[in-house]
């Protein structure tokens, strides 16, 4: 399993650097194509679990949201004045309840509202704040500049450091689980040896490329912020897979699992760390 993993990883990672990079439109398809993958496989585990739900309704609604993520505050002509995200998220699931009343069949009807509208919270929603972070502005002045790919390349690179760091620490030291019942292989120690070297990392990577954008407590305190709600996420991640019964989100990609089994780490962690960086009134 580990050679696939690492096959897998020197394909994908060279992609997804580029893809960053260039932002914009490519940009926006890949978080896109990721969204629609990973509530795709959401729909289809969990209706494999015993929880029904409305698939092309979960697209439909992805689609739309990350639209609305996408240019939402983007002076694009006419299209700076697109609906704001809650307004189409709203929208959306007003038709996700008609859809149930139009159902012949009413036995599972909120049951399928629940988890149609959860995976799409998961999967668009959540996952979708990766486009408002590559978007970011620091306030210089009266002006601005964009930081926002350096800001996601900062939250990708702690983010795969945790998980590599967490999942070796624990495969070397590991003695005392985490969430035995959720997840038997995390660790203690893996929690601790991957934030420590997550934190050490993202304190490089500041002095690197944002000096400017941030101090180094900062850096510690943003990257202890992506850190714990990344472990967190994949926690959460691993908790439905167990409600549904199954191991892995889908086979997609080789010795990682699924889209969702790959990327689940970013679902809390990219709108907390996309939050605490507006918070601080000097990005927009």
């Amino acid at each position: 399993m580990v050679l696939p993993r690492i096959i897998t990883s020197i394909i994908f990672v060279p992609v997804v650097v580029a893809l960053v990079w260039v932002g914009t439109i490519p940009f926006f398809i890949f978080v896109s194509g990721l969204s629609l993958l990973c509530v795709w496989e959401y729909s289809l585990i969990a209706d494999q679990g015993g929880y029904p739900n409305q698939l092309y309704m979960a697209l439909f609604g992805t689609a739309l949201l990350l639209l609305a993520l996408f240019f939402d505050g983007v002076p694009w002509g006419p299209l700076h004045k697109t609906p704001s995200v809650i307004s189409v998220f709203i929208f959306w699931s007003f038709l996700v309840f008609v859809r149930e009343f139009i159902r012949r069949d009413k036995s599972l009807a909120y049951l399928r509202i629940i988890t149609t509208l959860s995976g799409v919270l998961i999967g668009a929603l959540f996952l979708g704040h990766l486009l408002l972070i590559r978007d970011l502005k620091a306030v210089a002045g009266e002006g601005f500049r964009y930081v926002g790919r350096e800001m996601t390349f900062f939250l990708i690179v702690v983010i795969w450091t945790v998980d590599t760091g967490a999942w070796c620490v624990g495969r070397l030291i590991g003695r005392h689980k985490l969430a035995p019942l959720v997840s038997p292989k995390k660790t203690w120690e893996g929690v601790v040896g991957g934030t420590l070297l997550a934190c050490l990392v993202g304190w490089f990577f500041r002095a690197a490329f944002l000096r400017q954008e941030m101090g180094n407590v900062e850096a510690i305190l943003f990257t202890l912020v992506i850190a714990v709600s990344a472990q967190f996420s994949d926690l959460i991640e691993s908790l439905m897979k167990r409600s549904f019964g199954v191991k892995d989100s889908s086979q997609l990609l080789p010795g990682h699992g699924g889209v969702l089994d790959r990327f689940d780490s970013f679902i809390f962690a990219a709108p907390f760390f996309y939050y605490v960086l507006i918070a601080t009134g000097r990005f927009i």
